[in-house]
């Protein structure tokens, strides 16, 4: 179901939100896609520098843009991006960087007030469920 003129009057900050946080979801997905593909048949040591390679290269490419970033738009990245991957971020370092580094950056943003094991749940969940009508109003036009 799309927005209501009313839902979209009062979602105005999550709707400002998710457009500006969707290409970076959509990119994240877009990396490990093509990630996943390259290191899947590389061996141990050769996919671990090539994990820490794609993760010098993100940081620098969008650590200063992110930085800038409000707290808000932050849970929505988070949301966005198991929408888009199917794993949560946490579920993500962890497949990618270790249980420990999972862990580390667990633990760091529970500090700032984000849960990376938080998965998107449009069912049960109703901002998650308006990120999703949104999201599908961007991708029809509506908005």
């Amino acid at each position: 179901m799309l927005l209501t003129p009313k839902e979209i009057k009062s979602n105005a900050k999550l709707i400002r939100n998710v457009k500006l946080m969707l290409p970076y979801a959509r990119e994240a997905k877009r990396r490990l896609d093509a990630l996943e593909i390259e290191i899947a048949n590389m061996p141990k040591k050769q996919r671990k520098a090539a994990l820490k390679q794609a993760e010098k290269d993100i940081e620098a490419e969008y650590k200063q843009d992110l930085k800038k970033r409000t707290y808000s738009q932050g849970l929505v990245l988070i949301k966005l991006i198991d929408r888009e991957t199917n794993r949560s971020a946490y579920a993500l370092v962890g497949d990618l960087r270790g249980s420990f580094r999972a862990g580390l950056y667990q633990a760091f943003a529970r500090l700032f007030g984000f849960n990376l094991k938080t998965k998107f749940d449009p069912a049960h969940d109703k901002k998650d469920n308006m990120i999703d009508r949104i999201v599908r109003s961007i991708e029809r036009g509506q908005l």
